[in-house]
C-alpha cells in the first residue's frame, strides 16, 4: 500500500455525504475503483488522480449531471452504470478511450459485484458469502393448512 492509496482512501472517507444521496454512491464507487486499481498492481494511477486538490465527489457529481443533460431527451435523462463511471472517471482525468479500456477490463464488474455483496443472500450468515446451491433458498410456507411450493405445474395448480 503506497502513501497516495491511503491519503486517497482517507480523503474519501473523510467526505460526509448522506447515505443514498449521489455523492454518496460517487464515494463508493471512487472507493471500490481504487480498490481495483489496487488489486491491480496499481497500474492506472488511480491513487494519485483520487488524491489530487481540487477534486471532490461533489464535483465528480457536477461533471455526471452535465454528461447526463448533453444526452438528454424531451424529458428523459438515462445515464447506464458504465457511462456514469466513465463520467466521473473523465472528471478525474482519465482519456475516454483509456476509461472505456478499463470499464471494459472488470471495473465495471468489480463495480457491479461489489454493489451486489451489500445484499444479504437467504440461508447465508453474511453478505457474499452465498454457498447454498441454487434453489436451496426457495421459500415455502402454508396455505390453507397445507404445505405449498413456488413450483406451479400450470393454471390449474393456482386454483
Amino acid at each position: 500500500m503506497t502513501e497516495q492509496y491511503a491519503a486517497a482512501k482517507a480523503r474519501l472517507k473523510a467526505e460526509k455525504w448522506a447515505h443514498g444521496t449521489p455523492e454518496d454512491a460517487i464515494r463508493v464507487m471512487c472507493l471500490e475503483w481504487l480498490e481495483w486499481d489496487e488489486e491491480n498492481g496499481g497500474r492506472q494511477g488511480v491513487a494519485a488522480l483520487l488524491a489530487a486538490e481540487g477534486k471532490d465527489t461533489k464535483g465528480a457529481y457536477k461533471a455526471m449531471e452535465e454528461y447526463a443533460r448533453s444526452k438528454k431527451k424531451g424529458t428523459c435523462v438515462k445515464l447506464e452504470p458504465a457511462e456514469a463511471m466513465g463520467a466521473v472517471m473523465k472528471y478525474y482525468g482519465v482519456d475516454k478511450d483509456l476509461a472505456q479500456a478499463a470499464l471494459e477490463g472488470g471495473l465495471m464488474y468489480y463495480l457491479l459485484t461489489a454493489e451486489a455483496r451489500k445484499y444479504k443472500p437467504y440461508s447465508t450468515a453474511e453478505a457474499g458469502n452465498a454457498k447454498a446451491t441454487p434453489g436451496s433458498e426457495m421459500p415455502t410456507g402454508t396455505r390453507g393448512g397445507g404445505k405449498f411450493s413456488l413450483d406451479i405445474g400450470g393454471l390449474e395448480d393456482l386454483l
